[in-house]
C-alpha cells in the first residue's frame, strides 16, 4: 500500500468583520489585537462583512452566483481568492468541500414567508438552493473544479470537519488538491431565536469576552474563508510555495446528543491530532473559545491537562471578529497560518479576569516564530475536531 501523500495549504482567502477584505487585512487585525464592531440591535442583522458586491466577480462567476444570496457570493469571492492566492490557474482536478450544512436558512425563511403571501411566486431556484450540494455546485461551476464536491456539516467545527475530509481524500490519492470553503453564516430569525432562547447569546452591544468571567455568550460575526489544499508532490510540481502543512487532525463525538460541552472529548481529540508531538512543541494553540461560560470552562480544563506547566500561549480569535458559526474553525485556521507565516502570536483583547491561572493567555500580540500550531473546534452534538499545523518553510 503506497504510503500517504502530505498535505500542504498553498492558498488562502479570506473576509472578517472590520473590514477586513484579504489576507494582509486580517493579519493586521490580528496582530494589532482590534476588535471589530459587531453587533446590531439583533444578530442578524449586523452585515459586518460591509459590502458584497457580485459585480466585483469574473464575468462567468457572475453567472453562476445569479440570483443567489448574500452568503453564496461571499463565499465565491473568498474561494477565487484563495486559488488566486495559491496561483492555481487549472482547477479541473480539483474537489470543493464546503464547511457546512443548511447554509441558506434565511434564504429558505424569506421565501417560505413569500410563499404563505403568493404561493406561485415560489421561484423554481429554490429547489436546487435548499441542498448542500449548491453551493459547492457554484464554486465548481465558477473555477472549473470537477472533482469531488462535498459539504460537511459539523456545527461550529465544520471547517476542521471540512479540511479534514479534505486532506484524507488528497492524502489517499483521490485528487491532487481541493478547495475548502466556509461561507458567512445564513441563520434566519428563528435560528437566532432559538439560540437566544438557549441563552447561547451576549446580550445586545456585549463584547465577545472569551476566557473572561465576565463572558455572558458568544457574539455572531459575518466571516468566510477559504484554503487550498494539496499534496505536497502536486504543489511542488507546479512552483508552489506552501505556506502550511495539514500535519495531522482528529475527530469524535462525547456519544451524548445535545450542547453540553464536554472537556474529556476535547482533550482525547487534542491529544489525537498531536500524535506523537509533545504538547510543549507548540507555538500555540488557538482555541475554540465562544465566550460561552460553560463552553470556554471545559476547553480552558482541557487546555490546561493538555498542556500542564508547558508556557504555551492560548488565543481566542473570536474576540476580536465574533463568532462566524459555521465558518469560524476554517477563519480560525486562516489565522494560524497567518501567524505561522508573521511570526507572531495574536492576543486575545478584552481578557481582563480569566477564568483560569493555568493556561498563559496573553492580551496583547507576541513577536514568536512557531513550527507548530493547534487549532481545536467544537460544534453542538459532542463533536470534537482540532487540526494540527506545522509551518512549511522546510517541506522536505
Amino acid at each position: 500500500m503506497a504510503e500517504p501523500r502530505r498535505v500542504v495549504i498553498t492558498g488562502l482567502g479570506v473576509r472578517a468583520p472590520g473590514g477586513v477584505q484579504d489576507a494582509a487585512g486580517f493579519s493586521e487585525l490580528l496582530r494589532a489585537g482590534r476588535v471589530a464592531p459587531l453587533q446590531g440591535e439583533w444578530p442578524g442583522s449586523a452585515m459586518t462583512l460591509g459590502t458584497v458586491d457580485a459585480a466585483a466577480l469574473p464575468k462567468p462567476a457572475q453567472r453562476a452566483v445569479r440570483g443567489g444570496s448574500r452568503a453564496l457570493v461571499a463565499a465565491l469571492l473568498v474561494a477565487l481568492a484563495a486559488l488566486a492566492d495559491a496561483r492555481v490557474t487549472q482547477a479541473e482536478s480539483f474537489g470543493v468541500v464546503v464547511a457546512g450544512s443548511n447554509i441558506a436558512q434565511a434564504r429558505s425563511f424569506d421565501t417560505t414567508r413569500k410563499f404563505h403571501q403568493e404561493p406561485a411566486w415560489t421561484p423554481p431556484r429554490h429547489a436546487a438552493e435548499v441542498f448542500d450540494t449548491h453551493l459547492a455546485a457554484v464554486v465548481a461551476e465558477a473555477t472549473g473544479a470537477q472533482g469531488p464536491g462535498l459539504s460537511i456539516g459539523g456545527a461550529s467545527a465544520s471547517g476542521n470537519a471540512a479540511v479534514a475530509v479534505a486532506a484524507d481524500l488528497i492524502a489517499m490519492g483521490r485528487m491532487p488538491g481541493c478547495l475548502v470553503v466556509a461561507p458567512p453564516l445564513d441563520f434566519g430569525p428563528v435560528e437566532w431565536q432559538a439560540l437566544a432562547s438557549l441563552g447561547a447569546l451576549a446580550p445586545p452591544g456585549a463584547p465577545c469576552r472569551p476566557f473572561d468571567r465576565a463572558a455572558a455568550g458568544f457574539v455572531a460575526g459575518e466571516g468566510c474563508g477559504a484554503l487550498v489544499l494539496e499534496s505536497l508532490e502536486a504543489a511542488q510540481a507546479r512552483g508552489a510555495t506552501p505556506l502550511a502543512e495539514i500535519a495531522g487532525h482528529a475527530q469524535a463525538q462525547q456519544g451524548r446528543a445535545g450542547v453540553a460541552p464536554d472537556a474529556a472529548t476535547a482533550l482525547r481529540v487534542m491529544r489525537a491530532a498531536l500524535g506523537a508531538l509533545p504538547a510543549d512543541a507548540l507555538g500555540f494553540i488557538s482555541a475554540h473559545a465562544t465566550g460561552t461560560p460553560a463552553g470556554d470552562a471545559a476547553e480552558a480544563e482541557a487546555l490546561a491537562t493538555l498542556l500542564g506547566s508547558a508556557p504555551v500561549p492560548v488565543n481566542a480569535t473570536k474576540a476580536m471578529i465574533g463568532h462566524a458559526i459555521q465558518g469560524a474553525a476554517l477563519l480560525e485556521l486562516v489565522a494560524c497560518v497567518l501567524q505561522l507565516q508573521g511570526g507572531f502570536v495574536h492576543g486575545t483583547p478584552g481578557l481582563a479576569q480569566p477564568i483560569t491561572d493555568r493556561l498563559y493567555l496573553p492580551t496583547t500580540a507576541l513577536e514568536r516564530e512557531s513550527l507548530y500550531a493547534l487549532s481545536p473546534a467544537y460544534g453542538f452534538g459532542g463533536l470534537a475536531t482540532a487540526v494540527l499545523l506545522r509551518h512549511a518553510r522546510d517541506p522536505a
